[in-house]
């Protein structure tokens, strides 16, 4: 049985790995789900708003790639 903080870290990265289309490093992933968690715990959101996603270029901007 998954414990809380793996289905979280579970469910960020196969979030970052659709947003991104492709396999991230774990040092990716993490930089990846701080920016997600800050990204939709600031706007209090529940449920994923897809729209207020980074594009794959804002994303290379975003993560400095």
């Amino acid at each position: 049985m998954l414990s809380e903080e793996q289905k979280i870290i579970k469910e960020y990265r196969s979030l970052c790995n659709r947003i991104l289309h492709n396999d991230c490093t774990d040092l990716e992933h993490a930089r990846c789900m701080i920016r997600l968690f800050n990204h939709y715990t600031g706007r209090g959101k529940h449920r994923w708003d897809r729209k207020r996603v980074p594009n794959k270029q804002q994303w290379k901007r975003i993560l400095g790639e």
